[in-house]
């Protein structure tokens, strides 16, 4: 990066006659190395043509441009170490994928070893591989955009996951003093591909069906009890332990997270529980070292019983009986 100082620069596509049309108008400025620059106007103002200017695309009719002070208004596009990122997308659809990512390196005199290399990593990072050997052309716009922006929503997801559920797993066994095995299957079409292998396989299916029938707003969690899923083959107590755990493991990611500890609100919980269950809940959040902890339920015997082995101060009140102050 460097300090780039526009001097005196405007350009004018008839600067010889007496009353030149400016599309871009004189003008100084300096942007400092590191900064973020937004540049407003309406259409037809000079925008493109100053960025043009800057990468060297374009020779102003007048002024200097100047990196680190030092003069690059008549050095070559490709001697400014310049990255450009047009308004409308400039592919050769007479090439391949692979020929159109290849072309600006070849014009540098890259060997084809580093052209590989570059390449391939480029359709790493943008999950283009699969199309390399394609025509251009057939890369559209919704491909492009699905393939950027759900690829890192599918490993966001699969990374988080992957860490959660082992968390849960453990909940879930002290709850149920190990008797259940439980599991969370994390459900996605890439699991089993990337985002663009799996758009090429459904490409004539989506076309028939106006929409996109697979990608990441399709993913889903299969909650599992030895092995069958939990809403046909749990009992009440089941599926609700199997919730109590999956709350507990999220308490648990929120204070590993962002450093403090949440306060526990549970709402009646214990209902469809046995006491053995409820009294093992209550053990794990002392263990855990929560935040306070707050319990509604309609049974007192089933509070206190639960509260008898904690070691903080519990305190229990029944709302029929509390008054207001005068």
């Amino acid at each position: 990066m460097a300090k780039i100082d526009l001097s005196n620069i405007s350009h004018s596509y008839n600067p010889n006659d007496p009353n030149p049309v400016y599309a871009l108008n004189p003008f100084s400025m300096t942007w400092e190395n590191g900064n973020r620059y937004a540049i407003l106007g309406p259409s037809g103002c000079g925008k493109t043509t100053m960025l043009n200017i800057v990468s060297g695309l374009v020779r102003p009719s007048a002024g200097r441009i100047l990196f680190d002070d030092k003069d690059v208004t008549d050095l070559k596009t490709e001697d400014r170490n310049i990255a450009q990122v047009f308004q409308f997308p400039v592919i050769y659809n007479t090439m391949t994928v692979y020929e159109n990512l290849a072309f600006p390196l070849k014009c540098r005199d890259f060997s084809k070893s580093k052209t590989d290399e570059r390449v391939n990593s480029v359709a790493e990072t943008l999950n283009l591989k699969s199309f390399l050997n394609s025509p251009a052309r057939k890369l559209t716009a919704d491909q492009k955009q699905l393939i950027s922006l759900g690829t890192p929503i599918y490993k966001e997801r699969s990374k988080f996951m992957t860490s959660f559920i082992s968390i849960f797993k453990k909940y879930y066994s002290e709850i149920s003093s190990e008797n259940e095995l439980v599991d969370i299957n994390f459900k996605s079409d890439l699991n089993s591909g990337s985002f663009s292998e799996v758009l090429s396989e459904s490409l004539s299916k989506d076309r028939f069906l106006q929409y996109t029938s697979k990608g990441v707003h399709k993913d889903d969690l299969i909650f599992t009890l030895d092995g069958n899923k939990i809403k046909n083959f749990g009992s009440q107590g089941q599926q609700k332990s199997f919730l109590i755990a999956l709350k507990l493991a999220q308490f648990d990611y929120y204070r590993t997270k962002f450093g403090n500890s949440p306060i526990v609100l549970l709402d009646d919980i214990f209902d469809k529980l046995d006491q053995e269950r409820v009294r093992q809940i209550v053990q794990i959040l002392e263990k855990k070292d929560f935040s306070q902890i707050f319990i509604t339920d309609t049974h007192i015997d089933r509070v206190k019983d639960a509260l008898s082995e904690s070691k903080n101060k519990e305190e229990i009140f029944d709302l029929e009986k509390l008054k207001c102050d005068d």
